[in-house]
């Protein structure tokens, strides 16, 4: 009896930790959703509770399919997109090296790039900038 009473509470909890986890990948899948595809995302999650983010992406597709032409405006501009993000994030990564360099050459801990990352591009040119003179000071 008490074998059996262990058995069932066991795949109870398990059960438990399956829902739980199940209803951790629908949140992500909400935020997945509503970023992909804001304008209709709220009726497709409503109606799709038991599917995943690839299955109603893909319907999302079929039924409001969005095809961007080759030298389109749209084209353009998702281009320029992308070349701005590339810039910045290569700024980024300059800022984030040098700033370290500066904090090795100056004796200091040195910041993880995970720190840094979560500062924004004026933050990192400011601090890189204060680096530089203490390191002039010298």
């Amino acid at each position: 009896m008490v074998a059996s009473y262990s058995h069932t509470l066991e795949a109870q909890e398990a059960k438990s930790r399956e829902d739980a986890q199940r209803r951790r990948s629908w949140r992500a899948f909400c935020g997945q959703l509503m970023v992909a595809h804001p304008k209709f995302s709220v009726h497709v999650i409503a109606e799709n509770r038991n599917r995943n983010f690839h299955q109603v992406s893909q319907i999302i597709k079929n039924v409001f399919p969005t095809a961007i032409e080759p030298g389109s405006i749209a084209d353009r501009l998702l281009t320029q997109g992308r070349e701005e993000g590339r810039k910045e994030g290569r700024e980024e990564g300059k800022l984030i090296g040098r700033i370290q360099t500066l904090q090795e050459m100056l004796g200091e801990q040195v910041t993880s790039d995970d720190k840094l990352k979560e500062l924004d591009l004026a933050t990192l040119r400011q601090r890189s900038l204060r680096l530089q003179l203490r390191l002039r000071q010298l």
